[in-house]
């Protein structure tokens, strides 16, 4: 919003300098010191607005630390004209945003909070000292290097659903902040040189046991052909626990829907857990589940509750429902079936009474992808998000996130995974190939990879989606590692 005259006394006029004025006091709104600072190399006294102008290189040339050149132009604003009382207001907005920054650093959030919102509405009117305050305070985080509290701060305004004006700020201090983000991040080196620097280590095969654990839309089709590969090239014995009974002898043993109960678990294993954002994973699952070829999708129901679940998560339920020669009759009867006392059963009911639609069916039945996904967060991926809260807290495994693997070119996220697991040396390396050659930024999109792991589903969360999905789960997504 643009202050009044009345109010700041920086409200451009008509003559010469006005266009050059507005996109400065921009720059003061949103703390472009730098753009500020630029000033003191224009011939300001050319401009009719010169005054006002100085001002502003005056505020610039403080915060970045250039005192001297600031008190030139302070001076030269009042030879040229500028208001005394507006002099004052925005040098003095200037005082409590540096008193911001050294609480900022100093890790006094409310009190950065306060001083920043401070600092504008020595300027501003209190409406919008507000919203400006809180952008300036992740503007000066990241100027701070403070890079991970700029994007916890970005990821707070966005979840009180902020007016149309403010996302369009943060939407734009968040480009900045990825753009630094970049520049600070090394070049990855290439794969080859990856794979040589990783070959030169003390070779190392696992000596324990490994357990692979992902969840329904959720990196199983990356772990699946990896840990096939794997086990194919070191003779490594697998079960594929969710379509297989127990072998006799096994060294990998991968679940896709990390259910542990009911296994014996060796003392000595090494595991991997996949998770992935749980608003990313609803998004994904709902698009994959109105189209997907899945035979759970097909079977007519009349409720989906925690039970349903079970049974269309579980091998035996899978074998009979795969089967083309098993009657629509004796499928539903599996799925309605009661589990064995030993299942782990999620107590819920979604709410919505199938009529003998399938699931399928009931999803294309909605009009917007919104109440889509509202079906899929109280139906199917309920349970998915409780199977991956409720995972085990144990160091024996290594979490990891789809997102980051997904687009792991260097293998920041892989060489660490690659030693956890027990790999060395050569063996490693062969690791890392065989996982690179599986990776989506590798493959590219395939069926099963709905969405690419793509950030699409952000918009769709502000809002009463939002709402929902904190009513039914809390803040999983903190639970789970993200901001």
């Amino acid at each position: 919003m643009v202050p009044a005259e009345s109010e700041t006394g920086l409200r451009p006029s008509d003559d010469s300098g006005t266009v050059l004025l507005n996109r400065c006091r921009t720059y003061w709104q949103m703390a472009e010191w730098e753009k500020l600072g630029e000033l003191a190399g224009e011939d300001l006294e050319r401009y009719r607005e010169r005054g006002r102008l100085a001002v502003l290189a005056a505020a610039g040339l403080a915060q970045l630390g250039e005192m001297e050149r600031a008190r030139e132009y302070a001076l030269r604003a009042q030879e040229w004209g500028c208001n005394r009382a507006v002099l004052a207001q925005v040098l003095v907005g200037g005082a409590y945003n540096s008193l911001g920054r050294a609480a900022s650093l100093l890790e006094d959030e409310d009190l950065a909070g306060q001083l920043f919102e401070q600092s504008v509405a020595c300027v501003l009117p209190q409406d919008d000292a507000a919203v400006l305050g809180r952008s300036r305070n992740i503007q000066e985080k990241m100027r701070l290097g403070q890079l991970p509290d700029a994007m916890r701060s970005i990821g707070r305004e966005l979840r009180h659903d902020p007016a149309p004006d403010h996302v369009r700020i943060l939407d734009g201090q968040l480009a900045r902040l990825e753009r630094r983000i970049e520049e600070l991040t090394p070049r990855p080196r290439t794969l080859p040189t990856i794979l040589k620097n990783t070959a030169r280590g003390t070779d190392r095969m696992p000596e324990a046991p490994l357990l692979v654990c992902g969840h329904h839309k959720v990196g199983t089709n990356f772990l699946l052909p990896v840990f096939r590969e794997i086990s194919e090239t070191f003779s490594l014995p697998i079960w594929l626990k969710f379509y297989d009974p127990e072998p006799p002898r096994w060294k990998i043993c991968l679940h896709q829907h990390s259910r542990l109960e009911g296994m014996t678990m060796p003392a000595n294993f090494r595991g991997v857990h996949m998770v992935r954002h749980p608003m990313g994973l609803l998004h994904s699952a709902t698009l994959y589940h109105e189209r997907g070829k899945e035979p759970w999708l097909n079977v007519p129901m009349q409720r989906f509750t925690g039970e349903t679940f079970w049974a269309v998560s579980s091998r035996d339920s899978y074998n009979v429902i795969k089967n083309p020669k098993r009657s629509m009759q004796s499928k539903i009867d599996q799925l309605t079936a009661p589990p064995p006392p030993h299942a782990r059963i999620h107590d819920f009911d979604s709410g919505y009474d199938f009529a003998g639609r399938t699931y399928a069916e009931m999803l294309r039945s909605f009009d917007t992808l919104e109440e889509k996904i509202l079906f899929e967060m109280r139906c199917y991926s309920r349970a998915v998000l409780l199977d991956m809260l409720a995972f085990p807290a144990d160091r024996r495994f290594m979490t990891v996130k789809l997102e980051d693997v997904t687009h792991d070119r260097a293998m920041q996220t892989l060489q660490p995974l690659v030693r956890h697991l027990g790999f060395g040396g050569e063996p490693a390396a062969q690791v890392l190939k065989i996982a690179a050659k599986n990776s989506q930024w590798n493959k590219g999109k395939t069926a099963h990879a709905t969405t690419g792991v793509s950030s699409g589903w952000k918009d769709l969360f502000r809002g009463e989606l939002g709402d929902a999905f904190h009513e039914l789960f809390g803040w999983a997504e903190e639970a789970l590692g993200y901001d």
